[in-house]
């Protein structure tokens, strides 16, 4: 049986009138790719920023782990955030020999190019400021794998791509999860994105987790993710 290797117990935050969560409490098992579903204002960014140690809960506490029941070190951490951080007046590889320096990646020379041939990025002539949104994203998750994390969160990764770039990431989180056992948390307002992807997921509506499920159990109450989803963001307004 997989074991947890994130957990969140009673987590709130507050931003002066706004309850942004209130006691949010799940867990993650490892190895599976979980979905957090809301539509905008949720609390599903707070969430993330909260995991990575970018925000402070006002209440509640969270343990990100190896599946051993150690505490995992941030480097073991993937993350590609709404904003992708990246330096527009660099070329992609320069980006990712930058970072992968910061991590203390091992083999620069070797990884870059072939990292950078898994998210489809070919042309190395051009400055990021450059890009497309939909190519900042892929160089974004570039960085994230580039130093083998355990755990990859995600906030909205496929948000500006093409069908056939959602269908590359998906490919790729796909291959992630099965073949290396690496654990995604990933937001999304894609239905059928964590259809797709995920082995459970959550819905978080205001700030409150309306529903938690694995994929498994929602077929057999024989209920589509859209019905649940228009229930309980609908009946929660």
């Amino acid at each position: 049986m997989a074991s947890t290797v994130i957990k969140l117990n009673n987590i709130s935050k507050r931003f002066k009138n706004i309850l942004a969560l209130n006691n949010i409490s799940f867990e993650v098992k490892k190895g599976n790719v979980f979905g957090y579903l809301g539509p905008n204002g949720a609390g599903k960014t707070t969430t993330i920023r909260i995991l990575l140690g970018l925000l402070q809960p006002d209440n509640g506490s969270y343990e990100i782990m190896d599946g051993e029941g150690n505490l995992l070190p941030k480097e073991k951490i993937g993350f590609v955030l709404e904003s992708e951080g990246l330096f527009e007046r660099l070329t992609a590889s320069q980006n990712l020999y930058f970072f992968g320096k910061i991590y203390k990646v091992k083999d620069l020379k070797e990884k870059v190019p072939s990292i950078l041939e898994l998210v489809s990025i070919k042309d190395d002539k051009q400055y990021v400021g450059t890009f497309s949104k939909g190519m900042k994203r892929r160089l974004a998750l570039a960085r994230a794998l580039l130093h083998e994390p355990e755990i990859l969160i995600l906030d909205e990764p496929t948000t500006g791509l093409d069908p056939l770039g959602q269908m590359e990431i998906h490919e790729i989180v796909i291959n992630l999860s099965k073949e290396k056992n690496v654990t995604v948390f990933m937001s999304s307002h894609n239905l059928d994105e964590v259809k797709k992807l995920c082995n459970s997921f959550a819905i978080l509506y205001k700030g409150e987790l309306k529903f938690l499920a694995g994929m498994e159990e929602v077929t057999k109450m024989g209920k589509s993710l859209e019905e649940l989803y228009r229930l309980f963001v609908k009946e929660s307004s």
